[in-house]
């Protein structure tokens, strides 16, 4: 397919808003370009995203890719989102599927290797899709060395493995667990703050 539209989350302060990465490849000259307000780090992931999809034995594709971080007036910063940048790159050009992308969220920053390397704001990030998705537990992938005790934050070394699992179509992918069919009690009080016992790991 052409389109492919990875989840992601930026870093604003103690919020961690969401952001879609839609990646689309069209007929024309071989190029991949930015748009969504992204700073200079961002603009930087074609490059890493390149070499690590290249040395991980992905083909870069030929056509003018184009990754749009919306929404658009959202700054975005950092390297977490190398990962979801070439998520829709191998998406779009058909070497990855997207069936499932709508229940993943994925951050981290590449490596030449293909392996991910951590990036800051991940508890922030799982909270909110946690929150989004009305405290079910939602999928999300991440940096290995980054760690949470949440069952719907899983880590993933590298870009093969998360790709394989992807493709593969199956619940039981260790970056990632299955969406849970069992509803979560019901919390009485109407606001609940995190627990910071369930940080675990952090450097």
């Amino acid at each position: 397919m052409s389109l492919c539209i990875p989840n992601s989350r930026a870093r604003e302060g103690i919020r961690a808003p969401a952001v879609t990465v839609e990646g689309h490849l069209a007929d024309d000259l071989t190029a991949l370009s930015i748009v969504g307000l992204p700073e200079p780090a961002v603009r930087e992931s074609k490059d890493r995203g390149r070499g690590a999809l290249l040395n991980s034995h992905f083909r870069f594709p030929t056509g003018r890719v184009t990754i749009n971080l919306a929404p658009a007036d959202l700054p975005k910063e950092g390297g977490r989102f190398d990962l979801p940048i070439a998520v829709g790159v191998l998406g779009a050009s058909g070497q990855l599927k997207c069936d499932l992308l709508d229940r993943l969220e994925v951050h981290g920053e590449l490596a030449f290797s293909g392996s991910l390397r951590p990036v800051t704001g991940i508890l922030l990030a799982a909270l909110a899709a946690l929150w989004r998705r009305g405290m079910r537990g939602g999928p999300s992938s991440c940096p290995a060395r980054t760690r949470t005790k949440r069952p719907s934050s899983r880590v993933s070394p590298s870009i093969p493995q998360i790709t394989f699992f992807r493709s593969a179509n199956t619940s039981r992918a260790p970056h990632c667990c299955p969406h849970s069919s069992t509803p979560s009690p019901v919390v009485p009080s109407a606001v609940i703050y995190p627990d910071l016992a369930e940080v675990r790991g952090q450097e």
